[in-house]
């Protein structure tokens, strides 16, 4: 990255997109960037990828019946290209509802947005147990696309 450059350029941006769809080099065809992934880099964009992480986000979530108001890091985005989101559940009500805002996740150990943790890094993260992921709440659950790989 060049001194011109920060985590937000357009540059960086899209070869940050890019690099989704080719693990071993990214290349964008409006700029003859091409930009060589470490080992490690390679390895976070293949979990990723994997469990489509790249289009998980924290929602924060509100019913229009009973005004309960929520919020959950498993937020999906349908598409990469669509800023349009899988619903979830009201817990009282058992309407659909969307998410009234939507942020990036940040990483619980490196406080990143654009987190490269190890896989061992991430299991050691502190899950709340009494807090379980509600799949049958979850759109996207129920869609037989499960959040949980």
């Amino acid at each position: 990255m060049t001194s011109n450059e920060t985590a937000d350029s357009p540059i960086l941006s899209t070869c940050l997109s890019v690099a989704f769809l080719d693990l071993e080099t990214v290349h964008t065809k409006s700029m003859p960037l091409c930009v060589e992934l470490t080992e490690r880099q390679k390895h976070h964009m293949q979990v990723m990828k994997k469990y489509n992480m790249s289009l998980r986000r924290y929602g924060f979530f509100r019913c229009p019946s009973c005004n309960a108001h929520w919020e959950s890091s498993h937020t999906y985005k349908k598409s990469q290209n669509v800023e349009e989101y899988h619903k979830q559940d009201c817990k009282k009500c058992h309407i659909g509802c969307e998410p009234y805002r939507v942020e990036r996740l940040i990483c619980s150990i490196c406080g990143s947005r654009e987190c490269t943790c190890t896989a061992d890094e991430r299991r050691a993260r502190h899950n709340d147990p009494n807090k379980p992921h509600r799949s049958d709440l979850c759109h996207k659950c129920r869609s037989g696309n499960p959040c949980h790989g």
